[in-house]
């Protein structure tokens, strides 16, 4: 979230990343609080040996206030991450705990029904069969809310392979590693990691030894001993 607007991003993969990044938040620190209650609060990465690791608890209010307002910034479209619906329900579960539990006030009641009218609910959002929520091939259905995508090509090839490919959502700057198409297939890949198969990881040496060789000497003299190793 904190470097996300110096990125260079467009605008729709931008809002995209910090519209799900505060729905992200908004959840795990409203789950934190509704279980815990005051704790510690971390709002940006640990990116120097100067961070504080241990932090302290935060009162329990100032974490639902920060809750609060990922939550009124958390919009997104896109059902790979949180749909819409998705942060409604945040909302609405949200406002229900402030106005039961906190103490909140009317406030709150009336923001749980604004989110829960922001959903809409009817028949029409339901699959005309139970089993077409779980089918593979409607993975984006009227009833999914929330998912987590994964690209196949980042199954096979590993979690970075999106960077690689530098598209829309992701640029390369200066200072960021580069790789290489080693062996000229246009994408970048690891292979199956053998010496027959390394796809675009190179091979620079071996750090095993081919040969081993020592000579140890010795020498003694009226009781004095001398005793050398080399390797």
């Amino acid at each position: 979230i904190r470097h996300v607007p110096a990125m260079g991003l467009k605008e729709k993969p931008r809002a995209f990343c910090l519209g799900n990044a505060h729905f992200i938040r908004a959840y795990c620190f409203f789950q934190i609080a509704r279980i815990w209650g005051d704790a510690p609060l971390p709002l940006w990465g640990y990116e120097s040996t100067d961070t504080e690791l241990f932090l302290g608890r935060t009162p329990v209010s100032e974490v639902l206030m920060r809750v609060e307002r990922d939550i009124a910034v958390a919009d997104t479209s896109d059902k790979t991450v949180a749909t819409p619906a998705a942060v409604a329900m945040l909302k609405a579960d949200y406002a229900l705990w402030m106005y039961r539990m906190q103490a909140g006030g009317e406030a709150y009641l009336a923001m749980a029904q604004e989110a829960l009218g922001e959903l809409g609910l009817s028949d029409a959002l339901l699959e005309p069969a139970y089993a077409d929520i779980f089918s593979s091939s409607n993975k984006c259905g009227r009833e999914v809310i929330f998912a987590v995508h994964q690209d196949v090509s980042e199954a096979l090839n590993g979690p970075a392979y999106n960077f690689f490919k530098n598209g829309e959502m992701f640029r390369a700057y200066a200072g960021d590693l580069r790789f290489v198409d080693v062996d000229g297939d246009g994408i970048m890949t690891k292979g199956n990691r053998t010496l027959s198969n390394h796809g675009d990881l190179e091979i620079i040496g071996n750090q095993s030894p081919r040969y081993q060789y020592s000579i140890n000497m010795s020498l003694n003299w009226n009781g004095i001993g001398l005793s050398m190793l080399w390797q």
